[in-house]
């Protein structure tokens, strides 16, 4: 009922106001231009800031779990280095695997969930930001603005509650795949005889210089949908998490808000920074031209932070009606600047 007299209320000012009208390309354009900058800030700031953070949380657990590596002394090996394959021994090898999933805990685990405490409400701020200044155009009235600013919308209450799901959950599996990896990795010891330690020959190939390198944990590869190997480490993956997971809360809730005002009428075109890190699925992205938010999530892009496949875009869904983009020139959203070597 209430998108339906935005909706009303909507189409009485495009008819009534003829004078608004007349500004309101302009008032459009600065309002995209101003979204740029503000996603700008936001990924330079909180989102640049929550990825330190929780890089910081993983480069500690790294050598944490770097440091265990003296364990490993402790189990029997023949003069070769390989560990000695009898009951006790396959039962010490265990037990340093409960004790590494009880650090994976405490170094991982638990920071990471504390990070999102900390972190996830700030997002949705940001995203509260955004769409405030999305809707700061001649078209909506201030009365419209405020009735959907004065209370947190069950839409965003969804978003929130996700927010932290998803960031527990993916905490919780990044600890699963490093004690999965050094399950395999210890049973393979044992499957394959790779020596345990190489005391006389450090770089040799060997349990430990398989686990450890350089004080870090071994990458982890993972297998995208397309079928394609990459390799991230922990701190890698630490940081595509937190920009991926703040840039879902950031732009949920800012859709949210939009589509509570707009109505659903409302259309929205993907935009990116213009700069030399744009990357081409991103710049397709934005000339993609306007969808709904529905039409967005059916396409072969998706929706931002991450776009298909596998690719994490900058990018923001500005929301409006579909006249109000009709005179903004597509360069305001896809052009780049000439610049060479973008990645």
């Amino acid at each position: 009922m209430r998108r339906t007299s935005t909706r009303r209320s909507l189409i009485s000012k495009r008819h009534d106001h003829k004078q608004i009208e007349l500004k309101m390309p302009l008032s459009i354009e600065k309002m995209v231009a101003q979204m740029h900058a503000l996603r700008a800030r936001i990924e330079g700031g909180v989102v640049a800031q929550a990825s330190v953070e929780l890089a910081a949380i993983f480069a500690k657990a790294e050598i944490a779990l770097a440091r265990r590596q003296e364990l490993f002394n402790s189990l029997l090996t023949y003069p070769d280095g390989k560990l000695q394959n009898i009951p006790e021994n396959i039962d010490a090898a265990n037990l340093i695997i409960k004790e590494l999933h009880e650090d994976i805990g405490k170094f991982i685990v638990g920071p990471g969930k504390e990070w999102a405490d900390d972190i996830i409400p700030t997002m949705h701020k940001a995203g509260r930001d955004l769409a405030r200044l999305n809707l700061d155009v001649a078209f909506l009235s201030p009365e419209q603005i405020k009735s959907a600013f004065d209370l947190v919308l069950p839409a965003e209450k969804g978003v929130l509650k996700t927010g932290y799901q998803d960031t527990y959950r993916i905490m919780g599996v990044v600890g699963d795949d490093v004690e999965s990896w050094f399950r395999r990795t210890m049973m393979d010891s044992v499957i394959e005889e790779i020596p345990l330690v190489n005391k006389l020959n450090p770089s040799a190939d060997t349990l430990m210089s398989r686990l450890i390198e350089s004080g870090r944990i071994k990458p982890i590869k993972i297998k995208t949908n397309s079928g394609k190997f990459i390799t991230r480490s922990v701190r890698q993956r630490a940081e595509a998490i937190a920009r991926i997971e703040s840039g879902k809360i950031i732009n949920r809730t800012h859709e949210a808000l939009a589509a509570d005002v707009l109505g659903d009428d409302a259309v929205y075109r993907n935009s990116n920074p213009h700069d030399s890190r744009t990357t081409p699925i991103c710049r397709h992205a934005s000339q993609a031209g306007l969808k709904t938010l529905a039409q967005w999530s059916a396409s072969r892009f998706g929706r931002p932070p991450r776009l298909n496949p596998f690719h994490l875009c900058r990018s923001v869904l500005i929301g409006g009606m579909a006249e109000w983009f009709e005179d903004i020139p597509e360069k305001q959203f896809v052009d780049l600047p000439k610049q060479t070597n973008a990645p």
